[in-house]
């Protein structure tokens, strides 16, 4: 057999079987060893590409004025029976006034938005530890879970860089063998 078919494929197969080797050591031993080190660097890089200010801007855009209208609805309803109670108090409580109050405390809301948004947004930047977060989530987690998580990022790429390397290395002893020979 040429020495340019069995080098290459010999080496392809080699450096597949190293990197399954290696991957199932890492995931097998070494990962749950390194698991609070691995979720700390996780986090320490998530943390670096993905601010609070990136997770909120998306809520910007959103048109909070239906969820207000629920909110104020539920808490209206749940204090209105107790009002209704008071002597005096309660003939007063008309439906229409009802709708006045609330549709005023919706708008008022509704118009507040941005400030409310703009608040929130300083609030979550003071209080908001994205590095610390990832790092406990991925801490908490069962090693086997992390494991395949890793394994389902990295796997494939390992074992095609193993085997390619490997390849790359039996074209090489190919031609060394035939500069020899």
């Amino acid at each position: 057999m040429s020495p340019w078919l069995v080098l290459p494929a010999a080496g392809a197969l080699i450096g597949l079987a190293a990197s399954w080797a290696a991957l199932l050591l890492f995931l097998k031993g070494l990962l749950p060893l390194r698991r609070q080190a691995l979720a700390e660097g996780v986090g320490r890089a998530v943390a670096k590409n993905i601010s609070v200010d990136d997770l909120l801007a998306h809520l910007d855009g959103v048109d909070f004025e239906p969820h207000l209208e629920a909110l104020v609805d539920a808490v209206i309803a749940a204090k209105v029976e107790d009002f209704r109670k008071i002597p005096l108090v309660g003939g007063f409580i008309t439906a229409e006034r009802l709708g006045g109050i609330r549709n005023a405390i919706v708008r008022k809301l509704v118009d507040s938005q941005p400030r409310i948004m703009q608040e929130l947004k300083r609030v979550a930047r003071e209080k908001v530890d994205i590095e610390a977060l990832v790092a406990a989530r991925l801490s908490a987690m069962d090693a086997d879970r992390v494991g395949d998580a890793v394994n389902r990022i990295a796997g494939r790429l390992v074992l095609c860089w193993g085997a390619a390397l490997g390849l790359v290395i039996g074209i090489a002893q190919a031609a060394i063998v035939q500069w020899i020979l």
